[in-house]
């Protein structure tokens, strides 16, 4: 699976071998992309600040 990481944009989070675990799996990928994203956004607005403060 580490092999297939990132191709054509792809992005492997887990395996439900059962029905009863995709609404476990689903829960966990939303919670993961929810962080990523928070922490992606936080990033970006601490750089602009940044730069507002180098570049005034």
């Amino acid at each position: 699976m580490y092999g297939l990481q990132g191709k054509r944009s792809t992005w492997y989070t887990g395996n439900a071998i059962a029905i009863d675990f995709t609404s476990q799996l689903w829960k966990m990928n939303d919670e993961t992309l929810d962080r990523g994203i928070t922490s992606v956004l936080c990033l970006l607005n601490h750089l602009e600040e940044w730069m507002k403060i180098t570049y005034q």
